[in-house]
Formats: C-alpha cells, sequence, structure tokens
C-alpha cells in the first residue's frame, strides 16, 4: 500500500509513513452493497381444458306399419281395360278399305279411266281439267300410302299413331274440299251442274266427324301408345 501523503510505499501494518510520518489510516472495508433477495419465479399454472364428449342422439326410424293379409295372399289389383273393338276395326279394315279406295281413285284420275272411256272428249271439252286430275290422282296415291302407314304405326302402338291418323282424316277433308274447288274453277257452272259431288261432301263429311271421334277415343288410350 502507498502513503497518502507522499506517496511512499508502506509495508503491511505500519501505522506510520516512514518517509514523512503521515498516520497510515486502514482503509475503509467496503461492504458490498445488500442485495435484493431473489424472488422465487412463480410458474404459470396451465390448466388443462377439459373436453365434454359430445353426445349423438342415434335417430329413431318407424317402419310402416303393415297390416297382413289374413288370408295369407298378396292382394290383386284389378284394372279396368279399355275396349278396343273400334282400333281393330281401323287396323282390320277401315285403313286397307281407305288406302284401296284412294288408290283407285288415283289410278282413276292419273289414267281417265273415272270418266268411262270417254276421257279424251272430256280433256278436249274441258281445257285444264287433265292438269286437275293429274294433280289429285297424285295427291290420292299419296293418302293411300299414307293410311297403310297408320296402320302399321297403330298396330305397333307408336306413340305418334292417334296423331297420324288424325292427320289422315284431315287430309281426306283437304283432299276432298280441293276437288271441288278446282272443279268449280275449271269447269263452266252448267257443267257443274251435270257432276254430282254428294259423294265428295259425304266423304268430306263423314272424315270430319271421324277425326273428332278418334281425337276422342284416342285421347282416352293415350297410356297404351308409348312405343
Amino acid at each position: 500500500m502507498f502513503c497518502r501523503n507522499c506517496g511512499n510505499n508502506l509495508d503491511e501494518g505500519v501505522s506510520f509513513c516512514a518517509a514523512c510520518g503521515t498516520p497510515v489510516q486502514a482503509a475503509p472495508t467496503e461492504q458490498p452493497a445488500p442485495q435484493p433477495a431473489p424472488q422465487p419465479v412463480q410458474q404459470p399454472v396451465y390448466q388443462q381444458p377439459v373436453y365434454q364428449q359430445p353426445t349423438y342422439q342415434q335417430p329413431t326410424y318407424q317402419n310402416p306399419a303393415y297390416q297382413q293379409n289374413p288370408t295369407g295372399y298378396a292382394p290383386v289389383v284389378f284394372v279396368q281395360e279399355m275396349p278396343m273393338k273400334w282400333y281393330k276395326f281401323l287396323i282390320y279394315f277401315s285403313l286397307f278399305a281407305s288406302a284401296v279406295l284412294n288408290l283407285i281413285n288415283g289410278i282413276g284420275m292419273l289414267t281417265g279411266t273415272i270418266y268411262q272411256g270417254q276421257a279424251d272428249l272430256v280433256y278436249a271439252v274441258f281445257d285444264g281439267l287433265k292438269g286437275l286430275d293429274t294433280i289429285m290422282g297424285v295427291f290420292a296415291l299419296a293418302l293411300a300410302g299414307f293410311a297403310i302407314f297408320v296402320r302399321f304405326q297403330l298396330s305397333g302402338y307408336k306413340k305418334i299413331a292417334p296423331r297420324l291418323l288424325l292427320i289422315l282424316y284431315i287430309g281426306v277433308v283437304v283432299f276432298d274440299l280441293s276437288y271441288i274447288i278446282g272443279l268449280g274453277s275449271v269447269l263452266p257452272e252448267m257443267a257443274m251442274d251435270m257432276i254430282d259431288t254428294t259423294s265428295f261432301y259425304s266423304s268430306m263429311i263423314s272424315s270430319a266427324v271421324f277425326a273428332v271421334v278418334n281425337f276422342i277415343y284416342f285421347k282416352k288410350r293415350a297410356h297404351l301408345f308409348v312405343n
């Protein structure tokens, strides 16, 4: 240690400086500053969450109550059968007859045989009649072929068959009406008075009635024609 007055190096334990005589004061003992007591660190407490098991309610299915037949046999359901006599008349007779008649009329108009061997004379007197007969003859042949087609559509229970039958009857009405109007345009009034058009009017009226009747008839039986 050193003298605080002169700085002379002093031995340990001397009370005065050997150089200047200055008393040596013991260096104060430094007391360490009191340290605060460490506070205990509190560990956080983690609380485990409680999971509640969900409760599922099983749905309850109720079977429909079936009443047992005391006889032990399955019930028999009776379906009312629709009468089909008119349908059979159409496919076995009416449509074939219509096809034959239209075929005969068509050939007769195209060849002039409807005038019983006097076609050249008639056509020579009445200009334009041959052209009318040719057009209507082709029309009649088309109706004959269409009648056969409709017949097989009906026999096969095709869904479109009732509609085709209605078109056939409408076609006959158009044919008769067109022929009457055509005759009136190419023949003079005197010649028209000599022609019996009763058959054309009766055919036209009957075809119109059949169209309405068949529309009602097959509308009630639409469930049968599903092919």
